[in-house]
């Protein structure tokens, strides 16, 4: 718990060398490494140094089964710093060990997609059947990105179809992946479905 917390804090203060030390220092104590302390290892290194994070997450599957929470840093490690490839391969890699893919890292996942401009491989990850509102929100982000009105058009509908009301996230990107492609009228439409 001392280790947890004193490497928590290293992260929240932007000294990451030192949490990485921490975590290093924790193996040669020889105390057992959980899954939270690989956590805050990823978390708090994984935001200024991706690659070391990733050593971090190798060493945690030679110790500890991977589970979602260490997954969701590596995925979060992945969106900081766009890296869409490794998003994608972490999927691989949970479902090869049968880890369920929960919907915070699907919209991780697919916000690291949206931002780099990875349609294509976001709309083959996105399932609309088992999507909430943050995963469809991610997705219409992701028209948004690349000027697919009518796929933005199409999610919202969806969302409305299951029962779920998309919230201002989700109208604001909508309207702005109508406006960049030049279809005010329908961005319109959608401004004053919402009102």
């Amino acid at each position: 718990v001392t280790f947890n917390a004193a490497g928590g804090a290293c992260g929240r203060d932007n000294v990451w060398p030192m949490a990485a030390q921490l975590f290093q220092e924790l193996g040669e104590a020889l105390l057992e490494a959980s899954a939270i302390s690989f956590g805050m290892a990823m978390g708090s290194v994984g935001e200024h140094h991706w690659r070391r994070a990733f050593q971090v997450l190798q060493e945690l599957t030679a110790t500890l089964e991977p589970n979602q929470i260490i997954m969701g840093k590596a995925a979060a490690c992945c969106e900081m710093h766009g890296l869409w490839r490794l998003a994608l391969g972490l999927l691989k890699e949970m479902a090869d060990v049968q880890l369920k893919i929960n919907q915070i890292i699907t919209s991780t996942v697919l916000s690291v997609l949206e931002k780099t401009g990875s349609w294509s491989q976001a709309l083959g990850l996105f399932q609309p059947k088992e999507a909430d509102l943050i995963s469809f929100s991610a997705a219409i982000r992701t028209g948004n990105t690349t000027s697919k009105w009518n796929l933005a058009q199409t999610f919202l509908q969806l969302m409305q179809q299951r029962s779920l009301k998309p919230n201002m996230v989700s109208y604001g990107a909508a309207i702005t992946a109508c406006e960049k492609s030049c279809h005010w009228p329908v961005a319109l439409a959608i401004l004053w479905s919402n009102m």
